[in-house]
């Protein structure tokens, strides 16, 4: 709440790879509210800038406070965005690192955990240890590896479980084991920064929605893996259930920017 006791609205909004998302959440006091939120493909030629009006006003927002993602020295187009915020009317609240904003939406966790976000050509993982620290794992290929061996042999959750028995076909054995190589070498990397390896992973981005995924992860590394909700504790319209349960993941680094401003 503001010092007027004024309900205080932010913009989350994630510059992704291939597609920009925003939500804007509203901070009543004793309840946060989603008013609205936009998903659009991130333009090639067009600039980002007309991208982001054209979402704001289709999805009528009103907030004119944002938060965004620290831009990478590799990201000038996000760095030019942040000092043209003013040409919409909208002002730099924070941009602080995605790691530290998905360690928001989870701070009953105290366990180190690991939280990777999986977009349509890369990953980030960050692991969370009990001290709250965030430590950014390099070069996820792990994961993106996995997702696209999902996506290019076309095996289900079930067909995962069964490669992963002894008695599996040596065919489907191999291929499992050639996906789960990489993602070993993550897991093992979590162990050199923390005391002890991370006791469950959890999934976002729009990646992360690849089926067989969490079951994949799961099972070969005999640890619990969950796509992230950032729903929760957060209210909206009645109606809207069925859809943001499946954009949930694909929304969540922008629910945990906006949030980051918000008290837990």
């Amino acid at each position: 709440m503001s010092l007027a006791g004024k309900p205080r609205a932010f913009i989350g909004l994630d510059l992704g790879t291939r597609y920009i998302k925003l939500v804007e959440l509203i901070d009543r006091g004793p309840q946060i509210t989603l008013t609205t939120y936009a998903i659009a493909s991130r333009p090639l030629s067009q600039p980002l800038l007309s991208t982001i009006k054209l979402m704001l006003e289709r999805a009528r927002v009103s907030a004119d406070e944002v938060i965004l993602s620290s831009p990478k020295p590799d990201q000038p187009a996000a760095s030019r965005l942040i000092q043209d915020l003013p040409r919409l009317h909208l002002n730099l609240a924070a941009a602080i690192s995605p790691g530290r904003a998905l360690a928001h939406l989870q701070p009953s966790n105290r366990q180190p955990h690991l939280i990777c976000d999986i977009g349509a050509r890369a990953a980030n993982c960050y692991l969370i240890t009990n001290q709250s620290v965030v430590h950014k794992l390099p070069h996820p290929s792990g994961i993106i590896q996995a997702r696209q061996f999902l996506i290019d042999s076309g095996l289900t959750g079930d067909d995962i479980l069964i490669g992963l028995k002894p008695q599996a076909p040596d065919r489907l054995k191999l291929i499992t084991a050639k996906a789960l190589r990489p993602l070993n070498q993550l897991i093992r990397r979590t162990s050199q920064l923390s005391d002890s390896p991370p006791h469950n992973i959890t999934l976002t981005g729009g990646g992360a929605l690849i089926p067989g995924l969490v079951e994949f992860i799961s099972h070969a590394h005999h640890l619990p893996v969950s796509l992230l909700n950032p729903w929760p504790d957060i209210s909206h319209s009645d109606g809207m259930d069925i859809i943001l349960n499946q954009r949930g993941p694909q929304l969540s680094l922008a629910v945990a920017l906006a949030r980051s401003q918000m008290p837990i």
